[in-house]
């Protein structure tokens, strides 16, 4: 028992947390650095034959799972678990999926099954830090990415919400719309598919979000990090180390201000994701291309030495990209151009090994200065920035103008909840702490639960609404059940 958590160790029926996964899934594996990896990975497929032929050996076979929860409650003497708050599996997902997967695809019983789990309840204020950081340190003896780690950045979180949100346009000659799936924890788009039985709900899960349109995370920070840093040095270091710098930027730029994370730049990503995958295909058809050549490093070269070369104030047209879903004649022009020149530039490498040449930041100025004129065409092609400019800060604008309406809504909506004593249970519990100043209690007292009623005699202003959320914060801050 220390002062930031409480530990225990205990034993889990093999069904009860098939059952827990099955109702909850990736919610369960939120604070996990990554989802289910779909059972073909040898560890899934070592584990689903345990089940099947030795499953009173599951037990000493498994590793268990580590958890974190932020409360327990146990029965009278101390034997059972009868109550789990927040219950996160930080390590072990893949035999808590395992379990499931054998359950409904062998007709297991997961009998005689039983899981050893270690389990946290963190009383920290940092909640989010130490589930992090014990996420990290549990998975440290497995190979584990920093792209992994990096997956709970609430960036990824924004992007998932809004390729949840956000229809593509249908392509020239498709009668339905389909979406961008957004892939923040490895595996997640399988696992999604993994729950439905029926072959005509994996069809329409297909349809909706086809194999082709899953961005998964390692190749947004590809695809922004070449077209928008116009760095293909760093994403020729590969994805690790590019995604390393990639989640500097980002950090910083959330902390500037996360509502630049909106609509428009969703959009973009999008557009930059179809130019690198077309980059990328055109290459590895061109005649002038060697199979098993450098076309990783050719693509982000391409891409970045046409985006650098664009004239000052003007700006390729997204839009044009997003409504069709694809590149128009001249940007692939201007492709089929660039990358043999950028394929010549980098197979001369003065002597070094050519994948470690198209890594040096001095070969990008090099060949960023190299002297190339742009088609005409593609110039014809591209629109002031202006435009640009003015999309993205109103894009800004509605997106923090979105986030004051969600949080109001929510407040209202909890204020209607547990019979209208919701907000007065919470003041309650900050008066008990000497957390709420007496201006707040009066705010939410008079105008905050005012809003429990059919016919509110009052409603909150703004400035009274943020006030009820910053209280709500604080509160479950200092580890007021929510």
């Amino acid at each position: 028992n220390m002062q930031d958590y409480d530990a225990y160790l205990s034993i889990l029926p093999g069904k009860l947390l098939s059952d827990i996964y099955w109702d909850h899934g990736s919610r369960l594996l939120e604070g996990n650095v990554r989802a289910f990896l779909s059972a073909k990975g040898k560890v899934n497929a070592g584990i689903r034959k345990t089940i099947r032929s030795e499953p009173s050996k599951f037990f000493t076979y498994n590793n268990g799972i580590a958890c974190t929860a932020k409360e327990i409650h146990f029965s009278e003497d101390f034997r059972f678990i009868e109550k789990i708050e927040d219950l996160q599996i930080i390590n072990g997902g893949q035999t808590t999926a395992s379990l499931t997967s054998a359950y409904i695809k062998d007709n297991s019983t997961l009998e005689n099954i039983y899981v050893p789990m270690k389990l946290t309840i963190i009383k920290s204020d940092d909640y989010d830090d130490m589930i992090q950081n014990i996420s990290k340190y549990a998975n440290s003896q497995n190979k584990v990415t920093d792209a992994d780690l990096f997956s709970n950045h609430p960036f990824h979180r924004k992007i998932e919400v809004l390729s949840q949100k956000i229809i593509a346009p249908p392509k020239f000659g498709v009668s339905y719309a389909s979406y961008w799936f957004y892939e923040r924890s490895r595996g997640k788009y399988q696992q999604l598919q993994f729950k439905l039985k029926k072959k005509s709900d994996i069809d329409a899960f297909k349809r909706k979000y086809p194999r082709k349109q899953v961005i998964v995370k390692e190749d947004l920070a590809k695809f922004i990090m070449a077209a928008e840093y116009l760095r293909p040095d760093l994403v020729s270091k590969g994805r690790a180390k590019n995604m390393n710098d990639f989640a500097k930027k980002i950090d910083a730029l959330w902390k500037t201000d996360k509502n630049q994370f909106n609509e428009v730049y969703f959009q973009k990503a999008v557009c930059y994701a179809i130019i690198y995958r077309k980059v990328d295909e055109m290459v590895a058809r061109s005649k002038w291309y060697n199979v098993g050549g450098i076309k990783l490093n050719i693509v982000p070269y391409t891409i970045s030495k046409i985006m650098s070369s664009i004239p000052h104030g003007m700006s390729i047209n997204f839009n044009r990209i997003w409504k069709s879903q694809e590149l128009y004649d001249s940007f692939i022009y201007e492709i089929s151009i660039v990358s043999k020149i950028a394929n010549d530039f980098i197979n001369d490498s003065k002597g070094m090994i050519v994948t470690e040449y198209a890594k040096k930041e001095d070969t990008w100025t090099r060949f960023k200065n190299y002297s190339y004129k742009v088609s005409n065409e593609f110039i014809e092609d591209l629109i002031d920035e202006e435009l640009m400019i003015e999309q993205q800060n109103s894009a800004k604008k509605s997106s923090k103008s979105e986030e004051k309406i969600s949080v109001e809504v929510e407040i209202y909506n909890l204020s209607r909840s547990e019979g209208g004593k919701y907000w007065e249970r919470l003041l309650e519990e900050g008066i008990k702490r000497g957390i709420i100043s007496p201006t707040e209690d009066d705010i939410i007292r008079h105008y905050i639960c005012e809003l429990s009623k059919d016919n509110p005699k009052r409603f909150p202003s703004p400035a009274q609404y943020k006030i009820a959320w910053e209280v709500r914060k604080r509160l479950e801050k200092d580890g007021v059940l929510i």
